[in-house]
């Protein structure tokens, strides 16, 4: 047997990512590759390639997005909303004794110890 793959003409990938596209506003996941493929004679996950392929190279540019300006206002406001969290995490620390010091340990990675200290070991 051969190890040989399949080269197919562009014409033919075009048609048959064409056809996949048409096909998937009836299903909601590529399930139209699968149904097709053997219509073709393509294995169903080459057809899903090249329909993939082809959305990749057809989707619009972020740039182009019409609501670039909304995206901005919302990572500002996710920016602010982040700043404010972090006012009321430092605010609720200071009212809680050793919280401060709990909070620190927690950014850095450690675990904060209850009671006698880790190196503490009576036995």
């Amino acid at each position: 047997m051969s190890n040989k793959s399949k080269r197919f003409p562009p014409e033919f990938r075009d048609r048959a990512t064409r056809m996949v596209l048409e096909e998937e506003k009836n299903h909601p996941s590529r399930w139209s590759a699968v149904m097709i493929a053997p219509k073709l004679d393509i294995h169903p996950d080459t057809l899903s390639k090249w329909a993939r392929l082809h959305e990749r190279a057809n989707a619009p540019a972020v740039s182009d997005l019409p609501d670039r300006v909304k995206i901005r206002q919302l990572e500002q406001e996710n920016r602010e909303l982040r700043q404010a969290n972090e006012i009321l995490r430092k605010a609720s620390a200071a009212e809680r004794p050793g919280a401060e010091r709990r909070q620190h340990l927690r950014r850095l990675g450690e675990r904060p110890h209850r009671g006698a200290s880790p190196e503490f070991n009576p036995f």
